[in-house]
């Protein structure tokens, strides 16, 4: 299942998030299994950036988030290149 799917700036690629299995009745779809991959325009995959697992075990609280990167999307100011979020953990 395609979760979102964004054009660079130049137009050159796609940057594609897709939902993978094992789906789960204990977390919210936000948590699934992530795949996000880079295909070019002609369908050609470039790179797969990362590939997070199912997020069953994030502790509550209200700062809590899964561990890894996440939010990719493209970098207004440059041509192709991408950017995320990753969390830094307690100090």
């Amino acid at each position: 299942m395609v979760a979102s799917a964004n054009p660079s700036p130049d137009g050159r690629f796609v940057l594609v998030e897709t939902m993978q299995k094992p789906f789960s009745y204990l977390v919210p779809a936000s948590y699934f299994p992530l795949k996000t991959e880079v295909f070019g325009m002609d369908g050609a995959l470039v790179k797969t950036p990362h590939e997070s697992p199912l997020q069953e075990n994030v502790p509550w609280g209200p700062d809590a988030v899964p561990a890894g990167p996440r939010n990719f999307d493209w970098r207004n100011d440059a041509p192709a290149s991408v950017y995320f979020t990753q969390a830094q953990g307690r100090r």
